[in-house]
């Protein structure tokens, strides 16, 4: 790492117009590229360790270690996407705790500042990026179809989003001590990453959907770990969130259709088992508050997910089974009232066939999402996927 030690150690003593100099960039370039590559390869936990212990090499003084040149280069570079999206993708890498490569004894901070060191890189470049959003688009959201937003906003906010998965994901930081302590750094790194996922118009994120698979992998890490900001929100940008979800589902690209599958079940779990929950001083939770304002948009996710099953468009019946059942259950009413609304214009006998199989699809099922009855319930989705299918012939 000779070689990287001085680049390094060049670049720190170079002042913002100098990092932003064109004859810098390649060598910024270049040097991001090369250390997301020694990362990489560093599979086991020793390997890992002895990369972290170079770019973090004054892990008590965070901001004189080498790691803290990625905020210094941001700061300058931030405009310039050739430099930033190679930063973004090699800090992906540092954090990306594959094979759970990243293990820091229980008495080390190490976690909290990857966390934390990450987190300023995604607040600075992530707020630009909302300005520029604002200066492109004067609403909240950019118009679709523009190349140059793809290239200049699109690109990196799947970046940020990348990077916040990574570290959200990756079990190495205990999220808790932030309410704790009063530190609101986690608070505020996810509202800004929500406002990038709202800022981006769904039929976008259906053009270039692979590019943009970090908004759905992020949302799926935010509704299993995170509920209480999301819920923060409004309930209409909550509600569009879930239409982003909603969108996933339908995407032939398998991840997409994963992670939405799998962020609605965990939004549609929370808000179940939350509906009837209050908070300090009797106020409803806002799960419940959610529920009351939006509860529409739920009841088109389960008919969307029905119309999938019955026509043979998902990806996975297992995958989209699991966020149904909740659905179900909080739309009871209209779930009883699907097989007349499906069975228009069928003969009496298949209308009679497709009412057997809703019917057939409850067995054994009760009002709770434990895993076990989620389990029933996927078994019953498959059964019900092959032989509704069927009255449709």
């Amino acid at each position: 790492m000779e070689y990287h030690t001085r680049v390094v150690d060049q670049l720190w003593n170079l002042n913002p117009p100098m990092l932003a100099s064109p004859e810098c960039k390649q060598t910024i370039i270049g040097l991001m590229r090369d250390l997301k590559g020694i990362c990489k390869s560093c599979v086991s936990v020793e390997a890992y360790q002895m990369f972290f212990n170079w770019i973090v090499n004054a892990p008590k003084q965070p901001g004189k270690s080498r790691i803290h040149l990625f905020k210094r280069i941001v700061d300058a570079c931030w405009s310039d996407v050739d430099i930033m999206l190679p930063l973004a993708k090699c800090r992906a890498e540092l954090l990306d705790n594959r094979g759970h490569r990243i293990t820091f004894d229980k008495t080390s901070a190490n976690g909290i500042l990857l966390f934390k060191e990450s987190s300023g890189i995604v607040m600075n470049y992530g707020v630009k990026l909302l300005q520029l959003i604002q200066q492109t688009s004067p609403g909240s959201r950019l118009v679709t179809g523009n190349n140059e937003t793809y290239k200049r906003i699109y690109k990196g906010a799947a970046a940020c989003l990348q990077v916040l998965e990574h570290t959200l994901g990756g079990e190495y930081v205990n999220f808790g001590v932030f309410e704790i302590y009063g530190d609101a750094t986690l608070d505020d790194v996810l509202r800004l990453a929500f406002q990038l996922c709202l800022s981006i118009p769904i039929e976008d994120l259906q053009a270039y959907s692979k590019s943009l698979h970090p908004v759905y992998s992020f949302l799926d890490i935010s509704t299993k770990l995170f509920m209480p900001q999301l819920l923060s929100l409004s309930s209409d940008n909550v509600a569009h969130l879930i239409n982003v979800c909603m969108d996933g589902l339908c995407s032939y690209e398998a991840s997409t259709s994963l992670s939405s599958a799998s962020a609605l079940d965990n939004f549609v779990t929370h808000v179940y088992s939350e509906r009837n929950s209050t908070v300090t001083g009797g106020t409803p939770h806002p799960a419940r508050l959610f529920l009351e304002s939006n509860i529409g948009c739920l009841r088109r996710a389960m008919i969307m997910i029905f119309n999938l099953l019955l026509s043979g468009d998902s990806n996975s019946a297992w995958s989209i089974s699991r966020p149904l059942l909740g659905l179900i259950l909080l739309n009871q009413a209209e779930f009883a009232q699907l097989p007349q609304t499906l069975a228009v214009n069928m003969s009496e006998e298949k209308q009679t066939k497709l009412q057997h199989c809703f019917v057939a699809l409850m067995n054994g099922i009760d009002n709770t999402l434990s895993h076990q009855n989620k389990d029933t319930f996927t078994k019953n989705v498959y059964i019900f996927s092959q032989e509704a299918r069927l009255s449709f012939v």
